[in-house]
């Protein structure tokens, strides 16, 4: 895979991430009220296109503070991981020896522009995964979250099809969203 593939796959992965974390945010807020993972209505509510991160990040906190008040979920971390997704996301040039932006190829490191601030790629894309694992794991540590939401072993996602899946494992590390 060339530098220019592997950096898409890498934007593409990691947009794909948050989408997976707001997902399983909306288990929990299922599970919340309806005791299981109501199906309809995390896909006719939860899902729908006008129930934001922002919204869904409330109903989080409320169902938190009334409910669990003992536990200290990372929103401001979830904040950051999502404003770096949208850096990511809608970023308007992203440079390096591959890619062009109406002059020649530079040697610098990938970087993003965003609302004319440029964002070094490497610093971004390591902030992302550290914020990804702290929210993933105050989001698996939930109280009735279920166990497959958990971590797991290789062997385990081998025997659940979960390889290379939406779930984001990794041949050779624990499950990981």
């Amino acid at each position: 895979m060339d530098n220019l593939s592997e950096r898409t796959f890498q934007r593409g992965k990691m947009i794909e991430d948050v989408s997976v974390i707001e997902e399983s945010i909306g288990v929990f807020v299922s599970i919340h009220y309806f005791g299981e993972i109501n199906e309809v209505f995390v896909a006719e509510v939860l899902e729908d296109e006008l129930f934001g991160l922002q919204l869904l990040k409330n109903v989080l906190h409320t169902i938190l503070k009334k409910h669990h008040p003992e536990i200290s979920f990372p929103f401001s971390e979830l904040d950051e991981l999502q404003g770096i997704r949208n850096i990511i996301a809608h970023a308007k040039k992203k440079v390096d020896r591959t890619y062009y932006a109406d002059r020649e190829p530079t040697d610098t490191e990938p970087y993003y522009v965003r609302r004319g601030k440029k964002r070094e790629a490497a610093e971004l894309e390591r902030r992302f995964f550290e914020l990804k694992d702290t929210v993933r794991n105050a989001i698996v540590s939930l109280p009735g979250m279920p166990k497959i939401m958990r971590e797991i072993t290789p062997e385990e996602a081998k025997e659940m099809r979960l390889i290379g899946g939406k779930l984001g494992f990794r041949p050779g590390s624990k499950f990981r969203l």
